[in-house]
């Protein structure tokens, strides 16, 4: 993507500042004194005033060069952790831009690639912000792959789209104690499953479509021979994210589900963990299937830590791995053994120079 860009951002001083500032964030962290960070700090902090200038003088005029001015600031943030996670706000003035542009422009060329790139990002800050997105208009699931391949990671997040909106309605429950809010509460748990049953049916078509195997345990990795889990491997880096993606999507829906289910459980006076049992057929195992699902992606982040991956690797697990670590904080039964794993891997990102914030 930068290729494209990088001659035309000579004449976009926000994009150009953006640029530079993640490269120097990168050299920074590549360099074993890893002294630049004040510097690193100023560039970043003027970037940003560049790029919140560029939107307001833009007035809503989409120009691809912020989409790719978003994601430098974004991918600088990882490695520096001082820096402020302003590009967020950007990124939703983005997609906002986005949104009014209509989904035909993004369907080839350099908007369509462009939105590949964007959309990972404006899907998880939409999950973050419990607020429905655009995305999950039929238009924006459809036009922009009327005209090439569709990726595993694209497939996905067509299933995810809803995600957010779901959580919103979640928020506007209110009181769940409520009886009068059983019904609603009903409609929501059965909207959760249907997206539990989509993320499924997606790893199970995707796994039965592919013609090598997605994702195994790998015995012999060092990691292995530190604990009783053994990490899992992937065909490639793609197919990991777009896995360990998945796994995270329904950790946060299940997550609600349980509440939704407990909250009509004591309304009705029944047995909280029957009714459980019941809504999740899905799964027969002992185990709390969102801690299973917490397990598995920490058991990929060896695979995302491998030296060859370099920041792709480590960018890749911003949102699944510190969704994985939230579970085990809350999960008390499990909490002194699964958090020692995860502190060890904060540590082993933090010795490469990679810095996620505190979950």
């Amino acid at each position: 993507m930068l290729p494209l860009v990088v001659e035309p951002a000579k004449n976009s001083p926000f994009l150009y500042s953006a640029i530079r500032t993640m490269a120097t964030a990168l050299r920074n962290r590549a360099s074993a004194t890893r002294g630049n960070e004040s510097r690193i700090l100023l560039m970043y902090g003027d970037s940003l005033r560049r790029v919140g200038k560029a939107l307001e003088e833009a007035q809503g005029v989409f120009r691809h060069e912020h989409c790719v001015a978003i994601l430098c600031l974004s991918a600088t943030n990882i490695v520096i952790p001082q820096a402020r996670s302003d590009w967020a706000t950007h990124a939703k003035g983005v997609g906002a831009m986005i949104e009014r542009l209509g989904p035909k422009p993004f369907s080839t060329g350099i908007l369509h690639t462009l939105f590949v790139g964007f959309r990972p990002l404006l899907q998880i800050s939409s999950i973050h912000n419990r607020r429905k997105t655009f995305l999950s208009q039929d238009g924006w699931v459809t036009t922009p792959f009327e005209a090439v391949p569709i990726s595993i990671m694209q497939l996905l997040l067509n299933k995810a789209t809803q995600l957010p909106a779901l959580l919103e309605r979640f928020d506007s429950l209110g009181d769940r104690s409520i009886p009068s809010n059983v019904i609603a509460m009903q409609r929501l748990r059965d909207d959760f499953l249907y997206m539990i049953k989509s993320l499924k049916d997606w790893e199970l078509s995707s796994k039965a479509q592919a013609k090598f195997s997605l994702v195994w345990p790998k015995p012999d990795s060092p990691d292995a021979e530190s604990s009783d889990r053994k990490p899992l491997w992937f065909a490639n880096v793609l197919v990991a994210s777009s896995l360990t993606h998945c796994w995270a999507f329904e950790i946060v829906a299940r997550q609600h589900l349980d509440d939704i289910e407990e909250s009509i459980a004591e309304i009705k006076g029944c047995n909280v963990k029957a009714v459980l049992r019941r809504s999740d057929s899905a799964s027969d195992e002992d185990e709390n299937p969102v801690s299973i699902l917490a397990e598995k992606i920490c058991d990929s982040m060896p695979y995302f830590l491998q030296p060859e991956l370099k920041l792709y690797g480590p960018a890749s697990t911003f949102f699944t791995f510190l969704t994985a670590m939230k579970v085990f904080k809350h999960k008390k039964t499990y909490c002194a053994s699964r958090l020692s794993r995860c502190q060890q891997v904060i540590d082993r990102l933090a010795s490469i120079g990679i810095h996620f914030p505190s979950p």
